[in-house]
């Protein structure tokens, strides 16, 4: 097998853990950009734009000229609200709250750029998630637990939280930050990885 330069974008354990199933060889560079999402934009749209800029960020303040460039970014959508990592246990706990008993999709948008090309491929990954009713007591398990601040909408699928998922609809590495299959499709159709080596 012939891989080339595959450069993530993140500084997320978890994203990084799901791209090494992949078995290729990687680097992290995460960068740091406003994550504002623009209010007049549709959250697929929105999430999947952040992702771009997120890439090419990385392209420009790490210098980067060959390679192929992976950033995502995730959210949560519950109530018609966006959830993003929350700022203090208190928002957490008022997160996780929102979510119990409640249907909520995780979005999660990927953006891959090669470097040295140009060309660039983005999609936005969407999956729904059902969560059982929680008692306040649930609730404050999860956040103790479940290092929220580091988890859009405060909770973690793999942690205690999972404990109350009733159904997930849709791809469940995606609830995780990173939907690896799809991620793994474009590599081989639009950037010629696993396959051979581009010119």
């Amino acid at each position: 097998m012939v891989t080339e330069r595959l450069i993530l974008a993140s500084a997320s354990p978890r994203r990084a853990a799901l791209l090494a199933r992949l078995r290729l060889p990687f680097e992290t560079r995460p960068v740091d950009i406003d994550e504002t999402l623009p209010a007049d934009e549709a959250l697929d749209a929105a999430i999947a734009a952040l992702a771009q800029r997120k890439a090419h960020a990385c392209i420009a303040q790490v210098a980067i000229n060959d390679g192929v460039v992976l950033a995502a970014d995730t959210l949560v959508l519950a109530g018609g609200k966006v959830l993003g990592k929350p700022a203090s246990l208190q928002e957490a706990h008022a997160m996780v709250g929102a979510l119990s008993g409640q249907r909520h999709e995780v979005y999660t948008g990927v953006c891959l750029v090669d470097a040295r090309h140009g060309t660039s491929a983005s999609f936005t990954e969407i999956t729904s998630v059902t969560f059982a009713p929680m008692r306040p007591a649930d609730i404050a398990w999860i956040v103790a637990n479940d290092q929220p601040l580091d988890r859009a909408g405060g909770c973690d699928i793999e942690g205690c939280a999972g404990c109350f998922i009733k159904s997930i609809e849709g791809c469940y590495d995606n609830v995780m930050g990173l939907p690896v299959s799809r991620v793994r499709s474009l590599l081989v159709e639009k950037f010629g990885f696993f396959t051979a080596q581009r010119g």
